[in-house]
């Protein structure tokens, strides 16, 4: 009878490892950052270093998507929650269509997208839109363009001429 004894006085140490264990996991687990947070970190960011010429006729800034990226749509959404760029509330929305897409001051290109990058930057011709693609190859109609340098690295290029054409000005 010594056995039940043995597993009595081992079971709250098993138990607890397994809880350590569980909970050690499931905080590396948050601890992930994915492309989507590190996308939208940038694309905060660039809000915040952008001006655009009619600013302070602006009641708020939108980052607008366009194409189909929910888990970029979700981690917007979070980072997002009450965030205020120069007193202005950032908001994020999905438009269907590019004659909608013209309100937001920024817009994500989803990469199914990339194959009509110059059709949609001429549709954004004027709008003052910051034209955001994500791993596109079209250098002459990006403006901004996420790439991936490695599987696990995610960089982004400007092509500035297209940026100041637009009337828009980065800080540095």
């Amino acid at each position: 009878m010594a056995y039940p004894i043995r597993l009595t006085r081992i079971f709250p140490a098993l138990l607890l490892a397994l809880l350590l264990g569980l909970t050690l996991s499931a905080q590396a687990q948050r601890d992930v950052i994915t492309f989507a947070d590190a996308k939208s970190t940038l694309l905060i960011s660039i809000l915040t270093n952008t001006t655009w010429p009619d600013e302070g006729a602006l009641d708020r800034f939108v980052i607008g998507l366009y194409g189909e990226d929910k888990e970029l749509g979700s981690a917007l959404s979070r980072d997002t929650a009450g965030l205020e760029v120069r007193g202005k509330p950032v908001i994020v929305a999905e438009y269907p269509s590019l004659a909608t897409a013209r309100a937001a001051q920024v817009l994500v290109v989803s990469p199914a997208e990339n194959a009509r990058l110059a059709a949609i930057a001429g549709a954004l011709r004027d709008s003052q839109t910051l034209l955001v693609s994500d791993g596109a190859t079209d250098q002459a109609n990006m403006m901004v363009n996420f790439t991936y340098p490695s599987r696990t690295r995610l960089a982004f290029e400007l092509n500035a001429s297209n940026i100041i054409g637009a009337g828009l000005n980065m800080s540095r």
